[in-house]
C-alpha cells in the first residue's frame, strides 16, 4: 500500500488534540437538554446572521435576506471530522508493510462493521431517532478503524510479550 496519501506523523498528535476535546464537547452539547440553563448565555455568542441564498431549509417564503443561527454544532462537527482524519490517516514513525497491511484491515472492518450497525439501526430504529443515529453513524466508520488500527498496532503485540514463554535451554 503506497503512503503518498498520508498525512506526516505529526499530524496525528494534531489529530488527537482536535479530536478528543471536541468528541467530550460534542457529548455535552448532545446533552444539553438536560443543562440547558448553564450552556444558555454563552450559545449566543456562535449566533450568526447567514445570506438567505446560502441556506437550504423549508421557510423560502419568509422576506428575510438573512438567517440566523447558531454554528456551534457546525464546528464541533468539523473539528471532530478534521480530528478523526487526522489521527486515522496519519503515518506511524515506522510505516512498513505490517502497518499497511494492519491498516487495510482496520479500514475493512471499519465499513463492515458500520454497515452493519446502519442495517441493525434500520430495522429497529424509527421517526427521527433515526436521523439521529444517521448523524453519529458518519464517525463511527472512523472510530472503529482508529480503536481497531491501534488495538492491532499497539496493544496486542504487548499483550503478546508478556505472556509468551521462554523455551528452556
Amino acid at each position: 500500500m503506497k503512503t503518498r496519501f498520508l498525512f506526516p506523523h505529526w499530524c496525528k498528535l494534531l489529530g488527537w488534540w482536535l479530536a478528543v476535546p471536541f468528541l467530550i464537547f460534542g457529548i455535552i452539547y448532545l446533552s444539553r437538554e438536560n443543562f440547558i440553563e448553564q450552556f444558555e448565555p454563552y450559545t449566543k455568542y456562535f449566533e450568526v446572521r447567514i445570506p438567505k441564498w446560502l441556506v437550504i431549509d423549508d421557510e423560502s417564503l419568509t422576506k428575510q435576506n438573512f438567517v440566523t443561527t447558531n454554528i456551534l454544532d457546525e464546528i464541533i462537527i468539523i473539528a471532530l471530522t478534521l480530528g478523526l482524519i487526522l489521527v486515522a490517516f496519519s503515518k506511524e514513525k515506522q510505516e512498513d508493510e505490517w502497518v499497511a497491511q494492519v491498516r487495510l484491515e482496520s479500514l475493512q472492518w471499519g465499513v463492515l462493521l458500520n454497515t452493519g450497525l446502519i442495517i441493525l439501526a434500520t430495522l429497529i430504529v424509527y421517526d427521527f431517532k433515526y436521523f439521529n443515529v444517521l448523524i453519529y453513524n458518519v464517525f463511527t466508520t472512523l472510530l472503529i478503524f482508529i480503536v481497531r488500527f491501534n488495538w492491532v498496532l499497539y496493544i496486542q503485540p504487548s499483550l503478546f510479550k508478556r505472556k509468551r514463554i521462554m523455551p528452556m535451554i
